[in-house]
């Protein structure tokens, strides 16, 4: 036996293998109950010493169970100690069935007997999770299990037994549903006629057999949803536990068959305010009506009763069912009738009843507002009260919300209730900001309607931090479309933007914007106060806001930066690194829109490219890049800062700095070709987006480098055929077209990849390809003018050999490819004509295609035909071709209506494409009159007059030359 008062595990396990002896003296007990009782804590810390005495548990247990109890003379103490232990057993039985169910399989008979004599809910509790437990484990034990229950439960001579057996079958059928559906049809049995107690726990065990849960997807068979027809009389039951247990069971099933139920609305309506069911009874009837609106007019007066001295709970369930009846859209009924004539009591219980009442009250007046308002606009006033009740106010505003839209009259009386509740002393802060909200969400919606009640919005931006968020947001709602009727709120609205915690300093900042726009001048004293709020605010998207009102005001009042810039210069020498960063944020904006009055701060700016943290040189390179972009020559001095800032920086930093150092390069190339091998380093260690960047710059500088740095101009065609970026080319076309003025050859690795590219490549590869080989013979890479697209007139050797790739390419699907093949093309005309005119042919079946689906490879076109025409005039009017008919057409009949409608009109001018044409068809005609004119002659609907009256001016010269050969 146990004799320490705190028995190790040894001696627990040792205790309970041996059992207990005849003797049952309270000391004896008491030990044994310690010994129980410490077993229950060591079991949940280590369940292995008692998986091996598993046996001796149960033995112990039902020895337990069948001890009779004590003489009446024997019972001081006796018997609690005896319940005790057996409660202990029981807990041990049970963490054995958690931990190794297989175990006690063998015991289910014991352990059947031990739980029909259990003496408490407690030792019910845990035979009825051991079952559960045996049944997962093995569905062939849990179906023994539940027909051993089962048995006992509809046995008539069982006794006391029978509620205990239906307690353990129907926590079955709660988590065992498929086992203890079995047990269905006897059960039903059970529910016509047996005492209260069975009949109890019948009607529960079809509750649990419904309820499957509501997180399951599951739904109850239709055999337990028939079960209905026997659990509905019971609701008239005389005995109160099977009425209750009816009335939780039909519940269950509402929410699965609510139609079952159609005919049971009134006698579940008397459940209104029962003690226990209250909730079920209402909940049931809600259902019900949802699924059948002809139910509410089942529905007795009595669901008014409790209206308007009745007790809160009945108070609260009946407003349920009565929002139900609402929402259905009964019109004019006798259900409409009843909450109609209990409005007036609703109405008055949103203040000083029941939170309770109230919440529901309040949701019953959203209902009635979204399908009948007229109903409640005359006691629109009345309902601002429920603003007061915290937990009616979100229905209360929606009601509020609804009524308001649906008349604009109903201002004038509701406007006065929010005033008088936000300046009364007796409100509380949740009150204020309800109010506030209410104001918020209908500025939201309808700003208009709030116009002329700003003033009311203002009492509201000193009364607590909600009813101040709530009353920023509607004025700044306001602000946007009437930014007028908010200008006499600017000094309330600056107020907010002093306090450094306010929520409402990010929407006062929005209002303080959009007034700046009107009335600059009533936000531009407060301008410090913005910078202040953008240089402190502990939001990030707080501290924008406030940026951009001050942006906004600087714009109309230029001369309220000289005010600014001292503060300016200030934070940008803090000690605080957010402040720095946001300090030169405003500063990059600032110089966006006038940069004049920020140019001393620019050497601080500079400074801050060296600083420690990313953030701080990514915001000063990005501020650079805006003086840089402003005035070119007040940032060369920083030139080889911003070269040692690419170098070093982030992709991020890179960037910014790449950009800073092409808005110098484009006023000032000298310099920023000073920090070339910057340029370059930052290119090879960078990714493909800031690579583009720093190609911009290499293009600038590209006239000022002596010699291209080993490699570059490889990687730079690398690089450019693997891009597929948004853009048509990337920039690192115009820096190769800008590098190869000084290659003299094309290396051959350039040429190797050039080559395959323009045959076997992708279309994306393709199209660079030949952007590539555009900018090589001198093209530029832009659609422009004549005068303007021509970049160097020496393409490196080599470049002619990718001539027969390029006309090749003239059968490509893709247009760019086209265009781009064709504008090499055009350069290697102008330069080496006699190379490209044995490829006539190929231009002429190009513009074939390109006549008829008027693409932009027309103008490349044309303006080769031009220089060809100028070398060798003769060899375009072969009787292979019909290049001459395309020179007419290009010339002079391509119609307005046919350039307008091609790709072409988006980049290039009309004029543009007839006066290459003309000027082409000009050579030509010299050089064969007879040919031009009979191909005018074909046209018997054109005459040369007709081609010239048409003309543009430019054309007109060119066919004036023709016409006088």
């Amino acid at each position: 036996m146990v004799n320490d008062a705190d028995p190790d595990v040894e001696t627990v396990v040792e205790s309970l293998r041996g059992g207990v002896g005849p003797a049952r003296s309270i000391g004896q007990l008491e030990e044994w109950r310690l010994t129980t009782d410490a077993a229950t804590e060591y079991i949940q810390d280590d369940p292995t010493p008692f998986v091996e005495i598993a046996d001796d548990i149960v033995a112990a247990a039902y020895r337990e169970a069948h001890r009779e109890p004590a003489r009446v003379e024997e019972t001081t103490g006796k018997e609690q100690l005896s319940v005790e232990i057996r409660d202990n057993l029981t807990a041990l039985l049970q963490q054995l069935s958690y931990k190794v169910p297989g175990e006690l399989v063998e015991h289910r008979r014991r352990l059947v007997e031990i739980g029909l004599r259990a003496d408490n809910q407690s030792q019910r509790w845990n035979n009825q999770h051991l079952f559960t437990n045996l049944a997962a484990h093995d569905d062939e034990v849990g179906t023994q299990l539940f027909d051993s229950l089962l048995s006992t439960f509809t046995d008539t001579e069982a006794g006391d037994r029978r509620p205990v057996a239906g307690y353990y079958v129907r926590c079955l059928a709660s988590d065992h549903e498929t086992i203890a559906e079995r047990g269905l049809p006897e059960v039903r049995e059970l529910l016509r006629e047996s005492p209260a107690p069975v009949r109890t726990e019948a009607v529960k065990f079809v509750r649990n057999l419904v309820n499957v849960g509501f997180l399951s997807d599951e739904t109850p068979s239709e055999a337990a949803l028939d079960a209905t027809a026997d659990v509905r009389p019971l609701l008239d039951a005389e005995e109160s536990e099977v009425a209750e247990a009816a009335v939780e069971a039909v519940f269950e099933i509402s929410e699965y068959a609510p139609e079952r139920l159609r005919d049971e609305v009134e006698q579940l309506a008397g459940f209104i305010g029962h003690e226990q069911v209250s909730y079920s009874a209402a909940t049931t009837i809600e259902r019900v009506i949802d699924a059948e609106p002809g139910a509410a007019e089942d529905l007795p007066e009595s669901i008014v009763s409790p209206f308007p001295d009745g007790a809160p709970t009945a108070q609260e369930h009946s407003l349920l069912v009565l929002a139900a009846v609402v929402e259905t859209g009964l019109d004019g009924d006798g259900a409409s009738a009843l909450v109609n004539e209990v409005l007036p009591d609703v109405i008055e219980s949103l203040d000083g009843g029941s939170g309770d009442v109230a919440s529901e009250a309040s949701e019953l007046l959203a209902a009635v507002a979204a399908t009948d308002p007229d109903v409640l606009v005359p006691s629109a006033a009345d309902i601002v009260a429920g603003l007061s009740t915290e937990r009616a106010q979100l229905y209360t505003r929606r009601t509020l919300e609804r009524l308001l839209a649906h008349d604009p009259a109903t201002f004038e009386t509701v406007i006065p209730e929010c005033r008088r509740l936000l300046e009364a002393d007796w409100t509380n802060q949740s009150t204020k900001g309800s109010v506030a909200e209410l104001l918020s969400n209908v500025a939201d919606q309808s700003p208009d309607r709030l116009v002329a009640h700003t003033d009311v919005l203002e009492t509201a931006l000193d009364q607590g931090d909600d009813a101040s968020n709530y009353a920023c947001t509607a004025l700044g709602e306001i602000s946007r479309q009437h930014p007028e009727a908010v200008v006499e709120h600017a000094p309330a609205l600056l107020d907010v933007v002093d306090e450094e915690n306010a929520s409402g300093r990010y929407m006062a900042a929005t209002a303080l914007e959009n007034v700046a726009e009107v009335e600059p001048d009533a936000v531009a004293d407060g301008a410090d106060s913005l910078l202040e709020m953008s240089f402190t605010a502990s939001e990030s998207i707080d501290s924008t806001n406030a940026r951009s009102a001050c942006m906004t005001v600087l714009e109309e009042r230029p001369d309220v930066a000289e005010d600014l810039r001292p503060e300016i210069r200030a934070a940008l020498d803090s000690d605080d690194l957010e402040t720095r960063v946001r300090a030169i944020q405003f500063t990059s904006s600032a110089v966006l829109r006038d940069a004049e009055p920020f140019y001393e701060l620019r050497p601080r700016i500079e400074e801050a490219l060296a600083a420690d943290d990313d953030r701080l040189t990514e915001s000063a390179a990005e501020c650079m890049s805006q003086f840089a972009d402003n005035r070119p020559d007040s940032v060369v001095d920083a030139v080889p800062t911003l070269g040692e800032t690419l170098r070093e920086g982030t992709a991020d930093i890179r960037k910014e700095a790449a950009s800073a150092l092409w808005h110098v390069a484009t006023d000032h190339p000298e310099p920023v070709a000073g920090v070339v091998d910057d340029l370059v380093v930052a290119f090879r260690d960078s990714s493909d987006y800031t690579k583009d960047s720093i190609c911009r710059v290499l293009s600038e500088v590209a006239g000022e480098i002596d010699a291209v740095p080993e490699g570059l101009f490889v990687e730079l065609v690398e690089f450019d055929l693997a891009y597929s970026g948004s853009l048509s080319t990337s920039n690192a076309v115009e820096a190769i077209g800008e590098l190869s003025a000084s290659l003299e050859e094309l290396d051959q690795a350039v040429r190797t990849e050039l080559l395959q590219a323009l045959r076997d490549g992708s279309t994306d590869r393709q199209k660079n390809a030949a952007a590539i080989a555009r900018v090589l013979t001198g093209q530029s890479a832009k659609n422009s003018m004549l005068s303007d697209n021509v970049v160097h007139e020496s393409p490196p050797a080599g470049t002619e050999e990718l001539l027969p790739a390029l006309t090749d390419a003239f059968d490509a699907d893709d247009e760019d490819v086209r265009k781009h093949a064709m504008w090499a093309v055009c350069g290697l005309s102008r330069t080496r004509p006699a190379t490209v005119l044995p490829t006539v042919e190929e231009i002429d079946s190009l513009l074939d295609l390109e006549s008829e689906a008027k693409g932009q490879a027309m103008f490349p076109a044309a303006e080769a035909l031009y220089h060809l025409a100028g070398h060798d005039a003769e060899a375009l009017v072969t009787d292979e071709t019909g290049l001459v008919g395309h020179l007419v057409w290009l010339g002079a009949t391509l119609d307005r209506q046919s350039f307008d409608e091609s790709p072409a009109s988006d980049c290039l001018g009309y004029t543009v494409y007839t006066t290459h044409g003309a000027k082409a068809l000009g050579r030509v005609a010299q050089a064969a009159p007879d040919r031009v004119a009979a191909e005018l002659v074909d046209d018997e609907e054109e005459s040369l007059v007709d081609l010239y009256e048409r003309a543009h001016e430019d054309v007109q010269e060119h066919l004036l030359g023709y016409s006088r050969k």
